[in-house]
């Protein structure tokens, strides 16, 4: 990482909607592989960055995952992310997700995937 002058966070929003124990739709959230938190249906978690640095964030529910995007915040700023599961899948898509997880879930400064 380059060296920061101020601080920043990341704002993440979790979209998925789960209609069973919500504790089961709790995302946790990976920042440059440390684990930061968990955000819960519904709600956002923000998480405080070093300004100017790159940061990887990541997400995981259960066993599935997000890819790892590359952010970048300004010192003083926030950036919003959202994740949620991946919508409108073919079938054959879905099966692929059981043995590629880590492209399951989606990440991204859309709330609308």
């Amino acid at each position: 990482m380059g060296t920061s002058s101020g601080s920043a966070s990341i704002r993440i929003h979790n979209r998925y909607k789960w209609h069973l124990d919500p504790r089961m739709g709790t995302i946790t959230i990976y920042v440059d592989g440390r684990k930061v938190g968990r955000v819960e249906l519904d709600d956002s978690l923000e998480i405080a960055v070093a300004g100017g640095d790159e940061h990887i964030v990541r997400a995981r529910l259960w066993y599935l995952f997000s890819p790892g995007i590359r952010v970048r915040v300004g010192n003083g700023d926030t950036k919003n992310l959202y994740v949620d599961v991946r919508r409108n899948l073919s079938p054959l898509q879905l099966v692929l997700m059981t043995f590629k997880p880590f492209v399951a879930l989606y990440l991204g400064d859309s709330p609308n995937q």
